[in-house]
């Protein structure tokens, strides 16, 4: 309750020592009958309107008089001049400055805590659900959080792939660490690429066929992640785990090609080969008792790809769905 007072008091005081051009109190005298003092009366002279208390104020004024005399009040950088009529507080000077300086925190406090509130009041974190058969429109906010949430991680991952290179020995260690650094890279790449044209740009080839490439780049990602532990995984049934190999790059090729030809349509059935592919490897290892280093991150992922994909179709239904399903990727 005291802060509350405290606010509405310095926002009393701020209105009537700085009244808005067009006010009824605007350029009035405000010494009264007894000759005492007024805030509106502390500046005579303003280079620019002071900021309303829905902005944080940036400093742009600066108290004058505290050498006893009447003082203007200018920007910062110019100087306190005297007022032409003298001193007109009298003995009441040290009132002034008192009060002043109680104005100005007063002011201060108000404006810091009501400021980002008031903002974050107004700012639109999410939009309807898209209707069937339509991309989801995201919000400026989640534009930008889509954008962070995979471009912060595209040269994190050219660096991750250019060591796995450097410490591979064999020519199979090569070739995994080329396929999934390429594929790893990319994925981030395309999405970043893909989210600020759609934040930027309002040129819709351009966005569908990046939107294209970005979905396209889920099934190239998917493969070359399961392609180093079914490459280089020694196992007691290398035939099975070889026909799975080839079989998850066979199914991402079916992907690409029907997401291709049925973007944006029959999106249910676009999730079910999302899930599909991501998760029939895994159960085909684990049910035929394959046990290899990395089994238990292996199965963390398959853990955290399925609960990515709720937040992948989750758009409209709470806010950042989609950069929470970045995260999960």
């Amino acid at each position: 309750m005291q802060d509350g007072l405290i606010s509405r008091a310095g926002a009393t005081i701020y209105n009537d020592a700085y009244p808005a051009k067009g006010s009824t109190n605007y350029d009035r005298t405000t010494m009264d009958s007894a000759g005492q003092y007024t805030p509106s009366k502390s500046c005579t002279h303003l280079s620019r309107q002071p900021p309303s208390p829905q902005h944080t104020p940036n400093g742009d004024f600066k108290l004058c008089g505290y050498d006893g005399t009447m003082n203007s009040c200018g920007p910062l950088g110019d100087e306190c001049v005297p007022n032409s009529a003298g001193s007109t507080l009298g003995g009441a000077s040290s009132k002034a400055d008192i009060f002043g300086v109680l104005e100005f925190w007063l002011r201060l406090r108000y404006d810091l805590t009501t400021v980002p509130w008031e903002q974050l009041k107004s700012v639109q974190l999410k939009n309807p659900r898209a209707a069937p058969g339509c991309a989801y429109i995201p919000t400026k906010v989640e534009h930008i959080a889509n954008i962070i949430t995979h471009g912060t991680w595209v040269l994190p991952s050219m660096y991750a792939g250019l060591k796995l290179y450097d410490r591979s020995h064999t020519p199979a260690q090569t070739l995994a660490a080329v396929i999934y650094g390429a594929a790893l890279s990319m994925l981030f790449f395309v999405s970043t690429c893909f989210h600020c044209v759609c934040y930027c740009n309002h040129n819709r080839p351009l966005k569908d066929a990046l939107h294209r490439c970005d979905r396209a780049m889920i099934y190239i990602f998917i493969a070359g992640s399961y392609y180093p532990w079914l490459s280089l995984g020694h196992t007691t049934h290398p035939q099975i785990v070889s026909v799975v190999k080839w079989s998850v790059w066979v199914k991402a090729v079916l992907g690409i090609v029907y997401q291709q030809m049925y973007h944006e349509r029959y999106k249910c059935l676009e999730t079910f080969f999302y899930v599909v592919i991501g998760l029939g490897p895994s159960v085909v290892i684990v049910l035929w008792g394959h046990e290899f280093t990395g089994m238990s991150e292996l199965k963390f992922g398959g853990i955290l790809y399925i609960v990515g994909i709720v937040f992948f179709k989750s758009d409209g239904l709470f806010p950042f769905a989609h950069a929470i399903w970045h995260l999960f990727v």
